[in-house]
């Protein structure tokens, strides 16, 4: 894979930011609290169903609820712990990144995609692996244009909706093997992985299936529609959060891999939605200040909307464009809009 290069190193943001937090960039007692609610809420719902006999809608309905819970306990726990921004001391990171095993991903390729290559390659065609999606859809503009894109923003929901099923069932496997092919060094013990990414699979489907099927008060169909309606609730909230971050016309897909610092590079692909909506920041673990999480991806979500004034001029100063669509919905569709258009010309400014 082609290093990026950066010019220069700029370190004053950073010393602006670390001189307003004074020392606390990890997690707090909001994060804590946070925590434990959706933890218990995550829970509670799983063990409704050990006790009652629920009608159909009402299981539907809870399975819609486990589903934005599932997200929420990934973009609000496991994100920050397998930054090491959750707290101070390692293990509690460690712990808590765990949490990642709830939800039907497997550790180690999560901070391989997620905290190398993503915020290492942050939408560059064919190195962020975000943006690969084997051509079923196109997020970039370098990408070629094949002639299904042109409906892509209509199935693109179907897509995102089973993102999670396939997560859960055998991503994990191809990814670690093509990890090993590539030859990463975390890697290259690639059975022990794949023993590991086994392992996990068995224990997450002995929890959210066997288990269920063997002692919810429902039946076989309903026990099993749960689980598919909670995987669709939850890939589709956790699309609808990550992609407009960074697939929209306000975010670059640079060509050249040269950059006048990284800074530069990750405000220049980086996109703001609800900037100051206290919900949507408390429910996405502060993703929609995609720009501050990934200038300072060390630092915890619940301090974004503190920093965020700073980052702000300094854009302002550097003539750097501080990229907020506006609200979550009018992210969303400004999304949808921006794959459309990508769907339709063969090439479009970058």
């Amino acid at each position: 894979m082609k290093k990026i290069t950066y010019l220069e190193s700029d370190k004053e943001l950073e010393r602006r930011v670390r001189n307003v937090l004074q020392g606390e960039s990890k997690g707090n007692w909001v994060l804590y609290t946070k925590t434990i609610v959706l933890l218990t809420l995550i829970l509670t719902v799983y063990s409704l169903p050990f006790f009652f006999s629920l009608p159909l809608w009402l299981l539907f309905l809870l399975a819609a609820v486990e589903g934005l819970l599932m997200a929420g306990v990934g973009m609000g726990i496991m994100h920050d712990a397998n930054h090491g921004s959750f707290s101070k001391k390692q293990w509690v990171n460690s712990l808590f990144s765990s949490s990642l095993y709830l939800v039907g991903g497997y550790v180690p390729n999560w901070r391989m995609q997620h905290n190398v290559i993503h915020h290492g390659y942050t939408n560059i065609t064919h190195s962020d692996d975000d943006l690969d999606t084997h051509d079923l859809i196109r997020f970039s503009p370098l990408q070629p244009l094949k002639k299904q894109h042109r409906y892509q923003a209509w199935y693109a929901p179907f897509l995102y909706s089973i993102m999670t099923l396939y997560w859960c069932t055998s991503k994990d496997f191809t990814q670690a093997y093509r990890y090993y092919k590539e030859g990463r060094k975390k890697f290259q013990n690639i059975r022990f992985h794949l023993f590991m990414v086994a392992i996990s699979k068995i224990a997450y489907h002995l929890f959210w299936v066997v288990v269920p099927l063997l002692f919810w008060k429902t039946s076989w169909v309903g026990t099993l529609l749960f689980f598919f309606c909670m995987h669709l609730s939850a890939g589709l909230f956790l699309a609808l959060v990550f992609q407009p971050a960074h697939v929209s016309s306000l975010t670059e897909f640079p060509e050249d891999m040269e950059f006048k610092n990284r800074q530069e590079h990750q405000i220049l692909t980086s996109c703001n939605y609800a900037v100051g909506n206290k919900f949507v920041t408390w429910i996405t673990g502060g993703l929609n200040y995609q720009i501050e999480h990934h200038l300072f991806p060390n630092i915890s979500h619940v301090h974004y909307p503190k920093i965020a004034p700073i980052v702000k001029k300094y854009c302002e100063e550097k003539n750097l464009p501080y990229n907020n669509v506006g609200g979550f919905v009018k992210a969303v569709i400004e999304h949808f809009k921006y794959l459309s258009r990508l769907g339709s010309a063969q090439r479009l400014s970058v």
